[in-house]
């Protein structure tokens, strides 16, 4: 089989193609393992109604048994600025928009522009000429201008990839 230049050029750009797909940045992504046991102690004994209520009691204020002035202000300072549930939600949905705007970077990206105006000739310039009619004439003129562009980033080095993983940690 005789090899023709069209052959060798497509074989070297297909080689070169996969030697780049396996240029990945950064090692795979392993997250850690929990051991978890397979059975708690609160499933065997479960606790009562009263020692539930017992022990929120006792949780309530059991700073105040060190009997410190400044553990006390410590912890009134931490209660006082900690964020409500209804802040750290949003916090959450905020980094979800976050890894979601790295991950668009898979997609094509689409943009369409328009533009238009009005532009009136000045009689204090010399244009007649291009004027239809006479001098004292003072056409205008409107343009329109609009156009579509599409264009695809392909992730070979993996940092889009990378940059989603990240996100997600």
């Amino acid at each position: 089989m005789i090899m023709t230049t069209k052959t060798r050029r497509a074989g070297l750009v297909l080689t070169s193609a996969l030697v780049m797909a396996g240029c990945t940045v950064g090692p795979r992504y392993q997250p850690d393992r929990m051991k978890v046991p397979e059975h708690f102690t609160e499933d065997e004994h479960p606790a009562t109604e009263a020692e539930i209520a017992r022990t929120n009691a006792e949780l309530k204020d059991w700073w105040h048994r060190f009997g410190d002035a400044e553990l006390d202000r410590l912890v009134d300072r931490a209660i006082s600025g900690n964020y409500d549930l209804q802040i750290a939600g949003q916090r959450i949905l905020a980094e979800r928009a976050l890894r979601d705007s790295q991950a668009s970077a898979w997609y094509p990206q689409i943009d369409a522009n328009t533009t238009n105006g009005d532009a009136r000739f000045s009689i204090n310039v010399d244009n007649w000429p291009i004027r239809p009619g006479n001098p004292a004439n003072r056409p205008g003129a409107s343009y329109l201008s609009y156009g579509v562009s599409a264009s695809w980033q392909i992730d070979v080095f993996g940092r889009i990839r990378r940059s989603v993983e990240a996100q997600e940690r």
